[in-house]
């Protein structure tokens, strides 16, 4: 090997002490490590999707609670049918979210097919 296929390791930089002299600082490893079969628990994801769907259950009922109440009540507002759907909207882009990203979901999809 001729000295041009080397390439030169960078130093690490130094920081000056003025009671023990020159510190030089040590390159830590990071110690996380990213894997393809799991990213988190495949539990606690089913978990997250059966408390979803039970909220949208619970959204879907308070929604139609909403047309319960005549529009000429004093208790007749907007809002009370307004929160349930933008809650049911929030929990589904939760859901998408978790599914669309987990990688888990798509190794479990993957050996279901062979």
């Amino acid at each position: 090997m001729s000295s041009q296929d080397t390439a030169p390791t960078p130093q690490p930089p130094q920081q000056q002490d003025v009671e023990v002299g020159v510190v030089t600082k040590s390159v830590r490893k990071r110690k996380t490590t990213q894997n393809d079969s799991s990213h988190g628990s495949f539990f606690l994801r089913v978990g997250a999707i059966a408390f979803g769907l039970g909220t949208m259950i619970y959204n879907g009922l308070e929604f139609g609670s909403f047309f319960e109440v005549p529009s000429t009540s004093s208790c007749y507002q907007i809002l009370r049918g307004v929160n349930p759907v933008l809650q049911m909207i929030f929990t589904f882009m939760q859901m998408y979210f978790i599914f669309m990203n987990s990688r888990t979901a798509k190794v479990a999809l993957l050996k279901c097919e062979v």
